[in-house]
């Protein structure tokens, strides 16, 4: 049986016929314990701490506030988190 902390991180070999968007193969490329937060066209990147997030990242998933301005509502009522 391999021992998964000893081997090296090596990207998913995949069928020359599939192809992904640059951001897929950016994030199929990140190693196993790197934050996966979208950041422009790319990855975060930096280590995970938290899940899949790195401290900062994890703390802005949990701030309801921002949350709404991702996905485009920032009319969030003042004292309503």
């Amino acid at each position: 049986m391999l021992d998964p902390s000893s081997a090296s991180h090596q990207p998913l070999a995949l069928p020359g016929l599939m192809r992904m968007s640059p951001q897929a193969d950016a994030l199929m490329r990140l190693p196993p314990n790197a934050c996966r937060w979208p950041v422009g066209q790319s990855w975060c990147g930096m280590p995970a701490v938290h899940g899949p997030y790195c401290h900062g990242h994890h703390l802005h998933s949990r701030n309801t506030r921002s949350l709404m301005r991702l996905v485009g509502n920032a009319e969030l009522p003042e004292g309503q988190l």
